[in-house]
Formats: C-alpha cells, structure tokens, sequence
C-alpha cells in the first residue's frame, strides 16, 4: 500500500516519502523518518569538540520536534478536521554543563606503609599485586583524591580530557609512581617515613567516559626501598629488674644481756603479773562474747521455722500461743484404721508383747489374756488421737475427721505433747525411769494438754464436744478392756493433774519448773501428803498401780484410803508358765509412812486376798518397818476369764481432790490455800468416793464431782495467810 492509500484510511497521517527530498526554503514536514531520530546520537557528541553550529545536531536542532503533537505519533487514531489543541512547548537550546567546584583539600595524611627489611624488588612487586597491597594502593588513591592541591590549576573539563587523551601507560605511571615512590624504601641511617605530595587523583578522571569497561592498571613497578616506622613498645621497669643496692653499714659492737631479777618483787614483776590477769580476763570475755554469739546464732538463725500443711498450721498456731512456746520443727500426722490404731494406742503405753501377763493376773490387775486391742478400743474412746515418743509422730484414728469439734480437740490435745517434748524431751526421762516416775511423768505432760485442749474447746462449741464424743463411742462399740489399769495409763494418764495445772496457767515459771523436773515417783498425784523428793527404785510400781490392784477387788474408797498410805514398793517374780505345771507366782512389799498406815494398808490388803480366786493361793502379812507382804501365784486366763471385770474410779481420788483444792484457791480471791490441810479434813470428814461421777474427766465441761461440793466449806480454816 502507498503512503498515499495509507493517508486515505482512517486514521492514516499523510507523511512525506523517504526518497522525496525537501524544498529549500519550504516548510519543514514532519515525517515518520523523523521521528525515528537517533536519540542516543546526542551522547555521542563529542563536547570537547562540539560542531561549529548547534543546529547540526541530530536530534535536538530539529525544529519539528517542538511541534511534536500526538496526531503525529500515533498513526491510528482516528482524523480529525478540528485543529489540535495542543500548545507548542518551547525547548531551551542545548548548553554544556560545567564542572563541579573542586572541594577544600584536607589535611595530608601519610599513607600507612608496611615495614620490612628483607624485602627484595621482586618481592614487592609481588606483594603490591595481591589484595593487601592493592587495598593500600587504592586507599592512598582515595585519600589524595580529596587533597587534590597538586591539581587545583586545572579549570575545565576540556583540559582534563586533553590531559587523559595521551598514551593510557602515561597517565596510569603519572597516576601510580608517587605512590610506588612512597613505598619504596629510602637509603637512610634513620627510619623516617617519606612524606610524598598528595595528588588529587579523582581529579584526572572525567566526568564522561564512552567505554564503560573497567579501567586496568599496568602494574606497579617499585622504585625505591620501603621505610617503615617501626613504633616503640613501652616495656614497665619491674622490680626484679631493678637493683638497688643496700646501704653499708657500719659494724656496732655486741652489748652484753643481763639476765633479770626474777626473785625481786621489783616493779617490772608487778607489770608482767598485770599483763597476765588483762590477758586472762580478755580472754575469759572473748570466750563469753563467742559462747554468747554462738548461743544467740543457734536460737534465732539456725532455727528454721516449721512447716505445717494447711490443716495443721491453725490448730499448731493456737496451741503454741496458749502455751506460749514455739514448736521446733512440725509434726507429722498419721492415720491409721481402729484396730491398727488401738493396738498402736495400748502398745505405747504396755509395750508390744505380754511380759507382764502373769503378773498382772496373779495381782487382780488383768482378767484373762492382755488382748492390746481390746484395751486400745477402750482407751481410744478418751483418746481418739495421741503423741507417740517413740516415732516423734501423731497418730490418729481414720474416722475422726468426721467428728468436727472431738478432732480439734484431739489434735490440740496431741499437739500439745508433742510441742513439751521438743521444748522438755519428756520421753527420753520417760525411757530410763521406773514404771512409778514414767507415769508422773506422763500424768504431768498430760495434765498440761487436756487444760490447753479444754481452754481452747471453750471457744469452739463446747456444747457440740460431748454429744460428738458420745456418737463416737457408740460406732465403736462399749468395749471393756480385761485390764482398766492398761487403759486408764493409755486413755487418760492426764486427768488426775488436770486441774492442778488449770490453777497454774497464770504463772508459767511454776509450770515450766515442774514440767522439766523428774518426780520420784506418782506419789506426789497424792495431793494429802507431800511430794517425796527421792528418786525410786528402779523396780518400783508406784502409788497407782496399787490402787488399782485393790480397786479391782474392792471398794473404790477403800482402796483409795490404802493406797494413799503407799510410799514404796518392791516386786520380785519367780516360777515358770512355759511347761504348764507350775505358775508364776509374785513376791511383793508394800511400805507405808507410818505404823497407821501401815495399818490402813495391811487391813485393805487382807480384804483384797480373801476375794483373789483360790487358784492364786494369795497371802498376806505385816512386816517390819511398817511394811506389809503378800505372795500370789498367776491363776491363768481361762480361770480369771469368767471374773467380771470391775471398774474403778480412774485414779481413784487424786484427780477429784485436786480439783478440791483448784475450787478453794478460785474461792479465795488470790489467797494461798494449804492443799494438804484441806484434803486432810476431808477424808477426816468420812466422805468416801463412792461412784465413777467423782472421776475427773477428760472433758472438763460442766464438771462438779459430789465430793467437791460436799467438803468445799472446809477451805475457809486452811487458808494461809499472806506473808
């Protein structure tokens, strides 16, 4: 198709043909040839060289170009009669862009120089070849590039493209030797570094290049050896190195020591006699500051305070502020099932096997076997929860819990014992004493337990403790344990002090005084007589187990009257059970205060043989020293089995005369009542125990034994007098 079809479609432009030249002085049309101009022609031009008419130029001298319109460029858009309304924009005539001012040179620097002495002209050239020569060569480039001093002459462009259009080897040896120079080493007796002038290298390199390639440099040929700076190192001057000799001095004669005068009482005795009594008494009060430190580092930092679980820190919490002592370290509870628990309960007390089996029958003391579970069933029912000595635990039975109040009470109670053994280590005494000590002992540290367990049961329901003590008792079943002596030791060692103690709760010396003492023996429960102040044989029983050898077979007052004269005891066993044709037999001593009662004991004694099965061949006779002897033989458990078992009252009427005395003393308004005259006067009065009601009980709520009431009157005459 011809341009002049073409121009006849629609859109088509009608445009000059290339063969078609143009008329001199004519309009210039603009065609298609023309707008394919060569745009990259412009770079080209030479502008050190630039034609002698601008208008020459390819692309930019061509006045069409200014009237350049879209109509023009795009060929396909559709024609249209109305005239374009785009405006001309005038273009600025091409102009050279000159070069920017040269930058203030810095200060000159001296290039780093590598120091070596070995280095042969080869070897430099090498090493100025690799990385870390090429590395300093490029950088001392760069530095003097921004001094450019040496080429601040220079004005223009021009100049420098005249400069550069020289041979290349040329200009690169201008470039490079003033660096080669510096490295070079210098013939000089002093190592100085060389300080070259600082060329403005950047400054040889246009601002236009038309071969984009990288620039490659010949290498560089060293002309001159390397002077390096060898920096000096600071070397301290130690002692060892530095000798100064000792002054000289000059020879003194030897003066001759006169032994002293130590037979005279001269005045330098008397300073050395001084010097030794300042060196003992600092030494007697350095030993007592460290003793003191040591002591005071012992109670309060390295003590480590207990720790309880969540259910024991309460009741641990009270007991320790009602009894006012710190616990040392906690406790641990165990629960146990009631049979393994009331075997547990009877063991503490009895021990684990029957040793006194024999003896205890042919005494009154056991009917039957000595079955430890049936005497912990019973005592469980006055102590559902008890400290164990030997394990330094608490064990409590597993159905407890279900019993608010009575397991509170428990616990406290059992608490309570364990806190006065880590304070009194009352179960090491109890170990190594006689049967008669271990249970006053026990008495006491029970006696303090049941008075914190009642003080704190008055605050928490106290009308609730009995009627849960109650159902207690009953889900176990009303057992009778064959010996009540092992039960009442097991369940409530405790009572008989009970009231004592309340009485004491107002002045703690006097509770910790007889709390950490060992009695001689149970005889001080006895509160009609004085408490004896020597210890007890070994073997001695004590008052209450005599008490409860006559209680078992006669009347309770009666045997509370004798027993009351008891002030020792001595028991000797002999025979054999094993091959079962003889019988254990015991031979026993009984010792009163006096020929009266010794008197009042031979009676009740006698009373007590005529009612010992004939099987025992029991005897009895005064003896000398106002004691009285028996003899009895074991009848053997098939025979004593099918004798009833007899309940005393518990301790007979030691714990209900000590509350005698507790009433006349809260009675008294402060004053000091005579213990010993008030239950004188009532047993005088003839008033006997007659019934279990005169027991002091475990709980002390709503307590008031007849016997009390009946002889409180008699306080006002042993009252004593203030001092």
């Amino acid at each position: 198709m011809t341009d002049e079809e073409l121009a006849g479609q629609p859109g088509g432009v009608a445009t000059r043909p290339d063969h078609e030249p143009e008329a001199d002085g004519g309009e210039h049309v603009f065609s298609p040839k023309d707008f394919r101009l060569n745009l990259n022609a412009r770079m080209a031009v030479d502008e050190d060289n630039p034609p002698p008419d601008p208008s020459t130029l390819p692309n930019l001298d061509n006045p069409a170009i200014r009237t350049l319109t879209w109509e023009l460029v795009v060929p396909d858009r559709p024609a249209s009669s109305a005239p374009s309304a785009a405006t001309p924009v005038p273009l600025p005539p091409p102009s050279r862009v000159p070069p920017p001012p040269a930058r203030p040179s810095p200060p000159s620097q001296p290039p780093p120089v590598v120091a070596s002495s070995t280095l042969e002209a080869e070897g430099i050239h090498e090493d100025f070849e690799g990385d870390q020569v090429q590395g300093q060569v490029e950088g001392h480039v760069e530095d003097e590039a921004v001094a450019g001093d040496e080429f601040a002459d220079l004005e223009t462009e021009t100049e420098l493209h005249d400069d550069l259009s020289g041979d290349d080897d040329e200009l690169i040896e201008a470039v490079v030797s003033p660096v080669v120079a510096a490295a070079a080493p210098v013939a000089q007796p002093v190592a100085q570094p060389v300080v070259q002038p600082e060329v403005n290298r950047l400054g040889l390199v246009p601002d236009l290049i038309d071969d984009d390639s990288p620039i490659e440099l010949p290498p560089i040929t060293p002309s001159g050896p390397v002077v390096a700076h060898v920096q000096s190192v600071y070397v301290p001057v130690l002692a060892e190195t530095l000798y100064i000799p000792p002054p000289q001095r000059q020879a003194v004669a030897p003066v001759p020591i006169q032994p002293a005068d130590t037979k005279g009482k001269g005045k330098s005795g008397e300073k050395r006699k001084g010097h030794l009594l300042r060196t003992f008494m600092t030494l007697v009060v350095l030993c007592g500051l460290l003793g003191g430190g040591a002591l005071a580092a012992k109670k309060y930092l390295l003590q480590q305070k207990p720790e309880w679980s969540a259910e024991m820190k309460p009741i641990a919490d009270e007991v320790s502020r009602s009894r006012d002592l710190p616990f040392k370290h906690s406790v641990a509870v165990t629960e146990l099932p009631v049979d393994q628990y009331a075997r547990r309960l009877a063991g503490s007390i009895i021990g684990p096997g029957a040793e006194p089996a024999p003896t205890w029958r042919a005494l009154g003391l056991l009917n039957g076997e000595l079955d430890l579970d049936v005497v912990g069933r019973q005592a469980m029912n006055d102590s559902p929860a008890f400290y164990d000595p030997s394990t330094k635990t608490i064990v409590v039975a597993d159905d407890l819990k279900s019993y608010e109040h009575l397991y509170r009470f428990a616990l406290r109670r059992a608490l309570t014992t364990a806190l006065l053994d880590q304070q009194y280590d009352w179960s090491t005494r109890v170990a190594s004493s006689s049967p008669a000590t271990a249970l006053g002992i026990r008495s006491t540290i029970d006696g303090d337990a049941l008075a914190i367990a009642n003080l704190l049961a008055a605050s928490d329901a106290p009308d609730q403790l009995a009627p849960e003590l109650f159902s207690f008792v009953q889900g176990h079943g009303s057992t009778l344990a064959p010996s009540q002596y092992a039960a009442t030791l097991a369940g409530r060692s405790g009572v008989a002090m009970r009231p004592t103690i309340t009485s004491m709760g107002n002045d703690p010396v006097a509770l910790a005084t007889l709390e950490q003492s060992t009695p001689g023996s149970d005889g001080f429960l006895n509160a009609g007589r004085a408490a004896p102040t020597t210890a007890a044989p070994a073997d001695t029983q004590g008052m209450m187990f005599w008490y409860y050898v006559l209680a078992s077979r006669i009347d309770d007052g009666l045997a509370w009257s004798a027993a009351s004269q008891w002030t020792g005891d001595a028991i000797a066993t002999s025979g054999s059970a094993t091959d079962g044709s003889t019988s254990q037999c015991v031979d026993a001593t009984v010792a009163a205060a006096d020929a009266d009662g010794a008197a009042v004991l031979l009676t009740a004694l006698q009373s007590w043989a005529q009612a010992a099965p004939a099987e025992s061949t029991t005897s009895v006779s005064p003896a000398d020293g106002n004691q009285v002897t028996l003899r009895a033989c074991d009848p053997g458990a098939a025979l004593t089995a099918s004798i009833p078992v007899k309940v005393p009252v518990v301790f007979g009427g030691a714990g209900v005369e000590r509350a005698l005395v507790q009433a006349a003393q809260s009675a008294s308004n402060g004053a000091q009542v005579d213990a010993v005259c008030l239950i004188s006067a009532a047993r005088a009065r003839g008033t006997a125990l007659s019934s279990p009601a005169d027991d002091a009980p475990v709980f002390a709520v709503d307590w008031h034994a007849a016997y009390v009431t009946a002889n409180l009157d008699l306080a006002s005459g042993c009252v004593t007098a203030a001092g």
